[in-house]
């Protein structure tokens, strides 16, 4: 169900709108809500996500030291430390969640490989005849 705005919308934006909806036989609402679902992104962006990255290659690079200590656990790395690990990941979340409530805290489980290989199969088409 749409949900319906009232919009101020300066003089000159309204105006180039006009002359956009004249030319491509739209009307103005529909010109300005065309151009309002092209200026946002298709999928929401945590702006938390650069952090978690900052997080991610912190594991990267002390993924050699945990395989020998915490292989097959699960470890939080939270500011580029090891903060916490645990062989149960739901206890581990539940820990974290209580200190750190609002922080951004990688938890992953330590691998040999620091990177999983995801695979996709692909549909393959075959002509009938």
């Amino acid at each position: 169900m749409p949900t319906e705005v009232t919009l101020v919308v300066p003089d000159e934006i309204y105006e180039q709108a006009e002359k956009t909806a004249q030319s491509t036989n739209r009307e103005v609402p529909q010109v300005l809500l065309d151009t309002l679902v092209q200026a946002l992104p298709a999928f929401y962006t945590d702006p938390r996500q650069p952090m978690m990255e900052i997080e991610r290659q912190a594991f990267i690079t002390m993924h050699p030291r945990l395989v020998e200590k915490f292989l097959g656990q699960y470890v939080a790395i939270y500011q580029g430390n090891l903060i916490d690990y645990d062989s149960d990941e739901l206890a581990l979340v539940d820990r974290i969640q209580e200190k750190y409530p609002d922080e951004v805290v990688l938890i992953t489980e330590v691998l040999s490989n620091p990177e999983r290989v995801l695979h996709f199969r692909s549909p393959r088409f075959i002509k009938m005849q």
